[in-house]
């Protein structure tokens, strides 16, 4: 029998590249000074041999950021706290809330003032606090810690000055410092922007009604007047009725009452059921506010209802005031034309009232 030479001598062949034989070395890495040890795993940086990092553990002391934002948001939860009472009809706790709230934002001021974060100083927190400060002060009645309040802001110089005046010249107007507070509302009425005209109109009617207050009735209708010929409201006109027919001016008397007359109302003037109810529905689906559920139908004539009663006792006072003023030698003649005006303008109510009168 043929016996290879290898065969002979008691060696295995493999196929592949390469051959192993047993018993063999690995002598091919030994040049670059590599030594193979048994049992161990390849580490060459050697890391096995370190000691394992202990897991990472949460710092118990709050970074300064984070104390600036707590203080943020309890300054924020006392004002929402305070506000909440005030309208539940607890002023008193709501002033205490807003005078906390006062407190904590001065602290949070000063914080971030000794740890070098003044650059992040919340300006609108500010306005808040002592805006709020100062209408809960309002709200009890302790007006000059407002006013105070109010000044404060102002010297900031960084906020709504516009919204900040109308406020002071309503408390001044409280006190009868009404000179006072048309000093204020004129600063405020330069300060409204451009957008908010019902704002300023709202402003002017103010200063009418504080020039009332101290005798001037030409500049209280100069400033009535810059409103109804702008933006007509019952209230403002009728205002303007009772200035012209103080001073003796008859013919806009009339002219005022009749154009009262032709400012819009929510719901016709159509009685029905024995003229104690107004029917709402056809203006309110011509505004495209046609209620479908009952409730939402009930508030919408609930609402329009509200300002049918407020414009009916703005004409039937004028009316019953002017009416005399007309013709003092015969109050007949007066009381016919003002029932004439309220048929012709749809105020039949009105006017079948008078003639009783």
């Amino acid at each position: 029998r043929v016996h290879t030479g290898m065969a002979t001598r008691g060696m295995t062949v493999r196929s592949g590249t390469a051959a192993l034989i047993e018993g063999r070395p690995m002598t091919a890495v030994s040049g670059a000074g590599y030594q193979s040890a048994k049992g161990s795993r390849f580490d060459p940086l050697n890391i096995g041999s370190r000691a394992i990092a202990p897991n990472l553990v949460e710092k118990t002391e709050k970074s300064p950021e984070k104390i600036a934002k707590q203080l943020e948001i309890d300054v924020h939860e006392l004002i929402e706290q305070s506000a909440k009472n005030i309208c539940d009809g607890d002023a008193e706790v709501g002033l205490e809330k807003a005078k906390e709230a006062g407190k904590k934002e001065r602290q949070l001021l000063k914080f971030r003032q000794n740890n070098s974060m003044s650059a992040q100083q919340n300006h609108e927190l500010t306005y808040a606090t002592w805006f709020h400060l100062a209408v809960a002060y309002e709200n009890n009645d302790q007006l000059e810690e407002a006013l105070h309040a109010y000044s404060f802001l102002l010297k900031k110089k960084e906020h709504d000055a516009g919204r900040i005046r109308v406020n002071m010249g309503n408390i001044f107007y409280r006190q009868e410092k009404y000179t006072e507070a048309i000093k204020n509302y004129r600063i405020a009425l330069d300060l409204i922007p451009s957008s908010g005209k019902e704002t300023g109109y709202k402003i002017c009617r103010n200063i009418g009604n504080a020039f009332i207050k101290v005798g001037d009735f030409r500049k209280a209708i100069e400033s009535f007047e810059a409103v109804t010929s702008n933006w007509a409201d019952f209230q403002t006109s009728f205002n303007l009725v009772l200035c012209f027919c103080t001073i003796g001016d008859i013919e806009n008397t009339r002219a005022v009452f009749v154009d009262m007359l032709k400012i819009p109302v929510y719901g016709n003037m159509e009685a029905s059921d024995g003229g104690d109810e107004h029917s709402f529905d056809e203006e309110a689906k011509s505004a495209g506010r046609n209620a479908h559920s009952g409730q939402e139908e009930s508030s919408l004539r609930e609402e329009m209802n509200k300002r049918l009663i407020e414009a009916e006792q703005y004409i039937t006072i004028a009316a019953r005031v002017i009416a005399p003023a007309i013709d003092k030698s015969n109050c007949s003649i007066g009381y016919k034309w003002v029932c004439e005006q309220l048929k012709t303008h749809s105020f039949d109510r009105i006017a079948n009232f008078m003639s009783v009168e």
